[in-house]
């Protein structure tokens, strides 16, 4: 089943303009630059396009959600896997997307479209629609019907090495690395999620994602595509712990995944906010040991 369809040509973003203030512990960001388009922006994913110290300019912004859940007494992270052709790599990451330019002025936004269309949360023939705080999120898909019920994301700020100031708005609680192997910067939310309180025998949990269709350069979504979403179990210090599990008609399971396992690059090493790894082994993911 189709689920939508739209032309990739149609996404522009801009570059990113980044200050680092150490003494302030403060990072400032701010739109620059003429718009650029999907091709552009793939052309420009390599390096930083100036950098002087604490100041240079991203090839453009991301948007991730790190969320937790409880499940069965335990806790765990969201993760999704992603085949990522650009890095010849596969890994488990956090949802995330790009910022386009209609969501510049409002990233959460593009995080909130984002999640929508990733995370499914299936039970009884029908998707639970999701809530952040009090903002109701799209529904993408009403071919497939959703619940009254919804799931709700409770912001959960950290406390980041950085505060973020993102034009004249200060995004406390909010984490921001600078991945300079792509040249991107990443803002990333914390949230727990809160599934309804009703039967679980019958909830799936899923993952959803666009493909790219070459002949016609359409980006399309369909239901047979969809995907287990990986269940990371997390310590009390939303640490990775080392069980990898998805949930199955209510049931907790473990993964049989036969590859060796990769995560992004947000759990690498960082030196401040920068990191320059694409990815490293789950073995080699310290706090797991």
């Amino acid at each position: 089943m189709l689920l939508s369809r739209h032309c990739a040509s149609d996404f522009l973003t801009r570059n990113i303009s980044v200050d680092i203030d150490p003494s302030d512990r403060l990072i400032q960001l701010k739109p620059c630059g003429k718009p650029i388009d999907f091709n552009q922006l793939t052309k420009l994913r390599s390096r930083s396009l100036q950098q002087n110290g604490n100041h240079f300019i991203a090839s453009n912004l991301g948007v991730s959600g790190h969320i937790s859940v409880s499940f069965h007494g335990r806790r765990f992270l969201l993760l999704i896997s992603q085949d990522r052709p650009d890095f010849g790599d596969h890994v488990l990451k956090l949802p995330s997307g790009y910022v386009s330019l209609e969501h510049l002025q409002n990233p959460i936004v593009a995080l909130d479209h984002e999640l929508a269309e990733e995370l499914l949360f299936f039970n009884d023939n029908g998707l639970f629609p999701l809530q952040r705080d009090d903002i109701l999120l799209p529904r993408p898909y009403p071919q497939i019907g959703y619940k009254n019920s919804c799931a709700r994301l409770v912001s959960k700020p950290i406390k980041s090495l950085y505060n973020v100031r993102y034009e004249q708005t200060l995004l406390e609680g909010v984490e921001c690395y600078h991945h300079q192997e792509s040249g991107s910067v990443q803002l990333v939310y914390h949230w727990q999620l809160e599934l309804p309180d009703i039967e679980f025998n019958t909830l799936n949990l899923w993952q959803l994602e666009e493909r790219y269709v070459e002949p016609s350069q359409m980006l399309e979504t369909h239901w047979e595509d969809r995907r287990l979403l990986w269940l990371a179990e997390i310590n009390q210090h939303r640490l990775l712990s080392g069980g990898l599990y998805y949930v199955k008609e209510g049931l907790l399971l473990p993964h049989d995944e036969q590859r060796p396992l990769m995560l992004s690059e947000y759990f690498a090493n960082r030196d401040g906010i920068r990191t320059q790894h694409n990815n490293l082994r789950l073995s080699d993911y310290r706090p797991y040991c």
